[in-house]
């Protein structure tokens, strides 16, 4: 039932997708991630990592919008092992005057390289976002945006809920867009303080 849940909220954003006729913007998105955790008593666990992937967003009229992205990545730890790792989200947003809120989905997967196990987080989410041009005519401007996954439909993990952060600079040259960022996605009810966190950077194009 959860797997099937998972797979129709995914579904149903490409669908959405697939049906947009206007405002769409296709692109590619790149996290440079470090993950650290660390049980009391223990030395702190830290790892180097690379996720990238597509994102797609597209307007639904003049009040509300659409995004996904899918990040697949790898990460090298210190003690030498490995792990691959997904992250992905589909949000659907409101747009007022200063600020978007929105609902959404979020997936993510760490799974270890060697013995093949993977630890599975999905859920409802909420979001918040703003952002903004430096001047009326400048192609500069700022964004902000964070969500929260409220609740784990999975049991891989007790502690699965987490929020995310990224701000960071944009840039606008029609059709081209981009950004540099950083990420925060922290897993606030873990006992071990698990984190990922890291620069971003983001093109994509308007259609």
């Amino acid at each position: 039932m959860r797997r099937t849940v998972v797979v129709l909220g995914l579904t149903l954003s490409v669908l959405m997708v697939v049906s947009a006729s206007a405002g769409m913007q296709i692109g590619a998105k790149i996290w440079q991630m470090d993950t650290s955790f660390q049980f009391a008593g223990d030395a702190e666990q830290e790892s180097d990592g690379l996720a990238l992937g597509p994102t797609i967003s597209f307007d639904l009229g003049d009040d509300f919008w659409v995004s996904a992205m899918w990040l697949v990545g790898e990460e090298e730890w210190n003690d030498g092992s490995e792990a691959n790792t997904q992250d992905a989200e589909a949000v659907l947003a409101l747009a007022l005057d200063w600020i978007d809120l929105g609902v959404g989905f979020r997936y993510s997967e760490d799974e270890d390289a060697a013995s093949g196990a993977k630890f599975r987080k999905y859920g409802p989410m909420a979001y918040v976002g703003a952002g903004n041009s430096f001047g009326e005519d400048s192609p500069l401007g700022w964004y902000a945006g964070a969500s929260w996954m409220f609740v784990d439909l999975n049991d891989d993990w007790d502690w699965g809920e987490h929020y995310n952060v990224e701000a960071g600079l944009s840039l606008y040259l029609d059709p081209l867009s981009a950004t540099v960022g950083y990420r925060l996605k922290e897993h606030y009810d873990a006992d071990n303080d698990l984190k990922y966190e890291g620069v971003t950077a983001s093109l994509a194009i308007a259609l």
